[in-house]
């Protein structure tokens, strides 16, 4: 290793004192032209004979670094032999359900359907829901659902070398915090995607269009987009803008399993990680007042954006004209947001890290931007309005999709203004453009999803072992 990376690891370099002393080289990384000050200098800074200060750090502490740095490059090697023996071992007719985030989305309601399935027939093949979250273990745990708690045990390692096929929902990287030796052991089996919803802008493999440099974070993302089995999705009119974003070899028509509590009445799974306190005083003013849902998506970087709306003024407002505002900003937002939304008698704030598709099928309308929540709330066919404030600054680092019949015909405002008053024209709202694009982004409208990911996984798993015993 040079002597470089040696003094990346142990941070020697003081990164305070370099640009206090160089004003330019501060000026260039606010900008986002160089991402530190010692990248600059170690590409232009010593060249230019400008001074490395630095650290004065205690021995001790220096002994700590280079122990972490001998442990990772003792993890790299450990990785490195369990992806081989991943991709050579004997499969066994075993299914792991993973995600590194919480028990939501299309994932849950995929794995409790392959609950519900076996609890009905005994299925001939083993199934887990993989979490490295403790509190996701305990809550399934309870339920009696089979459910694994990364360890790094060998008897972990065993169970999970000889999966013959990965369930994950996009979210399957492998940098730290994440563990690398888990996706290690997961390389040789089948990946199934059930990706987390139909994106309005370029992802993955197309988000590929900026001048940055890719960074380690990119490469991980595009990384996941790759060497998939098959692609569950909702329609055959999205295959071509997902064989751009992924590569996979099947793309299958299921619809998406979180939409099924749309057309269904919930049962004690389906309300496993839902915030019950929420969801409680939603039911108890929908019996006065209509619900509205605010559900932005991510501002990548700009975490205070949305101080500048001045949302308890907003629900102050909408609470006059009959409606109680339902917030559910993005999870990677959620702490972030300013805490008196939380004890704003006008506002419900659904907690972090939790499934909200079970509140969300009580709104009467639903504000978004560019969340693919939109075409999950095509289902209920209710007023959805698109509220852009900062479009400008939004899409000025990213492509949006603009294609012929890829879109939703739904009002789009810029300003809190423009928006009640959107609001309060509501009763005109064009029910059966709603309708259509309901049919268009949906090649079914039904409560079973869940059910036909089922039917497709047994299935492929019988044809799986099948083909292995010929």
């Amino acid at each position: 290793m040079n002597m470089d990376r040696i003094a990346d690891y142990l941070n020697v370099f003081d990164e305070d004192s370099y640009l206090n002393e160089n004003p330019d080289v501060a000026r260039a990384v606010l900008q986002k032209e160089i991402e530190t000050g010692y990248e600059h200098y170690k590409n232009f800074g010593r060249n230019e004979n400008r001074k490395a200060p630095k650290k004065k750090i205690e021995a001790n502490e220096i002994e700590q670094r280079i122990l972490k740095l001998e442990l990772k490059i003792l993890e790299n090697e450990i990785v490195k032999n369990i992806s081989m023996v991943s991709q050579l071992i004997r499969k066994e007719r075993s299914l792991i359900f993973y995600t590194p985030r919480s028990f939501s989305g299309n994932l849950k309601y995929c794995f409790l359907e392959f609950a519900k399935f076996n609890n009905e027939r005994t299925l001939g093949f083993e199934f887990w829901f993989l979490t490295t979250r403790r509190e996701t273990y305990e809550q399934l745990k309870r339920e009696g659902l089979p459910v694994l708690l990364w360890d790094e045990s060998q008897r972990m390692v065993k169970k999970l070398l000889r999966a013959a096929v990965l369930v994950d929902d996009g979210f399957y990287v492998d940098h730290p915090p994440l563990s690398r030796i888990l996706h290690a052991c997961l390389l040789g089996a089948k990946r199934m995607q059930v990706w987390h919803g139909t994106p309005i802008r370029h992802i993955c493999l197309e988000e590929l269009t900026r001048e940055d440099p890719v960074n380690l974070h990119l490469s991980t993302i595009i990384k996941m987009a790759v060497d998939i089995e098959v692609f569950f999705g909702a329609t055959p009119a999205h295959y071509q803008l997902f064989s751009q974003s992924f590569q996979f070899k099947k793309y299958e028509v299921t619809g998406y399993a979180r939409n099924d509590i749309f057309w269904r009445s919930e049962d004690n799974y389906d309300l496993i990680n839902v915030d019950d306190t929420a969801l409680a005083k939603i039911l108890q003013i929908k019996e006065n007042k209509r619900i509205v849902c605010y559900a932005p998506t991510w501002r990548q970087g700009n975490h205070h954006w949305m101080k500048q709306l001045e949302l308890k003024k907003f629900a102050y407002i909408l609470d006059k004209m009959g409606y109680h505002l339902l917030l559910n900003p993005h999870p990677f937002e959620m702490s972030f947001l300013d805490p008196e939304l939380f004890d704003d008698d006008n506002i419900t704030t659904v907690q972090p890290e939790t499934d909200f598709y079970p509140l969300l099928k009580q709104a009467d309308m639903l504000i978004t931007d560019y969340s693919s929540i939109a075409f999950d709330f095509l289902h209920l066919e209710r007023p959805i309005i698109f509220f852009r404030p900062d479009h400008l600054a939004y899409t000025a680092d990213r492509e949006l999709i603009i294609a012929e019949h890829y879109s939703i015909n739904a009002p789009v405002v810029n300003s809190i203004e423009n928006l009640l008053a959107c609001i309060s024209k509501i009763n005109i709202y064009d029910f059966t453009a709603l309708h259509k694009s309901a049919k268009e982004h949906n090649l079914y409208l039904d409560g079973n999803s869940a059910r036909r990911f089922v039917h497709y996984v047994a299935q492929y798993m019988e044809n799986l072992v099948s083909e292995a015993n010929e």
